[in-house]
């Protein structure tokens, strides 16, 4: 009986500790990633970052794809991203849910080697809700589901955001308190900023 009462909450400290791992993982692959894209071609205040640009998008993925461990370049084709529905914390369709099928120029997916996918999109509103300073014109988002195809497929679980600063990479939230981090918000941005929660507290408390 007890057996029973416990391996439920054991089993799912488990994968919450799994979560956080990855999440730490890809914080420091696109973090470094970054900094070496930043070398080789200047500071990241000059990039040609435009919110809508095939060319911007193509221009930004090349930067970065000689840093990562990519395993397969969907470009806007399915295969780097959830088929299924993606949902937020609240159990909503979330806004990410848009990557589930084929998609404009103007962003680009990819899946890397340890089974992460990623989708990059630039935003002329200075990043995910505008949580990200107001120190660059446009940022990129990074979109990163952690496992790919499996489940849960749901954002502030295994699906998590990123946005680029003049200062590298950061964590969704990290100036709003991830205040959508929360299952009370019904609608399509719930659980779209709990990365900068779940780094720090390390854990998915919520």
């Amino acid at each position: 009986v007890v057996a029973a009462m416990t391996m439920p909450s054991l089993v799912q400290n488990y994968k919450n500790k799994q979560t956080v791992a990855q999440l730490k993982k890809i914080y420091s692959v696109l973090s470094q990633a970054t900094v070496m894209a930043e070398s080789e071609n200047g500071p990241i205040s000059d990039w040609n970052m435009v919110d809508g640009s095939c060319e911007s998008m193509d221009e930004i993925v090349s930067f970065y794809t000689p840093y990562l461990k990519t395993l397969k370049d969907c470009k806007q084709s399915k295969g780097c991203w959830a088929t299924t529905t993606i949902k937020g914390l609240s159990g909503t369709t979330n806004r990410l849910d848009e990557f589930s099928g084929s998609f404009d120029c103007a962003k680009h997916s990819i899946a890397l080697t340890d089974g992460t996918y990623i989708v990059f999109d630039i935003y002329s509103d200075l990043g995910i809700q505008n949580d990200m300073p107001n120190d660059i014109n446009s940022t990129m988002a990074f979109f990163v589901d952690l496992n790919g195809q499996k489940n849960p497929n749901v954002v502030g679980k295994d699906i998590f955001a990123f946005a680029l600063t003049k200062h590298g990479i950061a964590p969704a939230g990290i100036h709003t308190n991830s205040v959508q981090c929360s299952r009370e918000l019904k609608n399509a941005n719930s659980g779209i900023d709990c990365a900068a929660k779940v780094l720090k507290e390390e854990d998915l408390k919520y």
